[in-house]
């Protein structure tokens, strides 16, 4: 026997997946006693017992190794992700030498109103052939990005059940153009076509 919608049910739970990790590093952030940079806060949410996190008792932290299924690289990335997104901001100390993590406006109203996720990461920290795009391709990559978001403020449901971050990577890459050519990547099937096909196409046949 097999769940009607299985594909739709398993986008919801990667979400709240996310939406949980979200939320431990959000809240980790906030109740810390002093601010991490990217590589200490790293360490605490990998469960690192390094010399600067038994100094500090950082061992002892409720978040300390919640993490640790990731990699330095993977936790790196979502951190990287959710500045990027406003859901958290650096904050220089020390006379500028050094940055610190502190929640963004976005991350404070998504740990408040219980808000979904604009984005997903899983795909992407998942899939061992990553794509690594260049300064043009990360430029058409934001573009397709923003459209992703729209489309999913349009039909009031989270980016990630548009398509998923690595196809994205892929199609700023590529450049698809056609219907078979979008079908090729990993991760876009026969519900993108019919529905989001021809904005996503727009936007790639005018970079060819």
């Amino acid at each position: 026997m097999s769940l009607k919608n299985s594909d739709e049910i398993l986008a919801q739970a990667i979400g709240e997946y996310e939406k949980s990790i979200v939320k431990i590093i959000l809240l980790c952030v906030d109740n810390l006693e002093f601010g991490l940079g990217a590589t200490k806060l790293t360490q605490l949410l990998k469960g690192t017992q390094t010399r600067f996190i038994t100094e500090y008792g950082l061992q002892n932290n409720k978040a300390f190794s919640l993490l640790k299924q990731f990699s330095k690289n993977d936790i790196k990335f979502i951190l990287n992700m959710l500045e990027e997104l406003q859901y958290l901001e650096l904050k220089e100390v020390k006379n500028g030498l050094n940055t610190v993590y502190k929640i963004g406006i976005k991350g404070y109203a998504f740990l408040e109103e219980d808000l979904t996720l604009d984005f997903s990461f899983i795909d992407a920290i998942t899939e061992s052939s990553f794509v690594e795009l260049d300064a043009e391709e990360l430029a058409r990559y934001e573009e397709l990005r923003k459209l992703r978001y729209v489309i999913a403020q349009e039909n009031d449901f989270a980016a990630y059940m548009v398509c998923g971050e690595l196809p994205l990577r892929i199609m700023a890459r590529d450049l698809p153009q056609t219907e078979e050519d979008f079908l090729e990547i990993k991760g876009i099937g026969p519900a993108f076509i019919n529905n989001y096909y021809n904005r996503f196409a727009e936007i790639t046949r005018k970079y060819r």
